[in-house]
């Protein structure tokens, strides 16, 4: 998860929002098998923190979609 907390290069887009999507696989010391966890990343222009949202999920639907 930490590379995707790093801070981008360069200045941001003039929208002042810069949003990745990644899928990624984790499993808790309580679960019997790893589950598909879709992470988003949100830099808002002004803000020193990004915003983090994340779904767990074994859907199979391709990440991103209706954003």
């Amino acid at each position: 998860m930490e590379p995707h907390l790093n801070r981008p290069m360069g200045r941001p887009p003039k929208s002042g929002i810069q949003l990745r999507v990644v899928v990624l696989q984790y499993q808790a010391k309580s679960w019997h098998k790893s589950r598909r966890v879709v992470a988003k990343f949100e830099r808002h222009r002004g803000e020193l923190f990004p915003r983090i949202g994340f779904v767990v999920t074994n859907s199979r639907l391709p990440a991103g979609k209706g954003l």
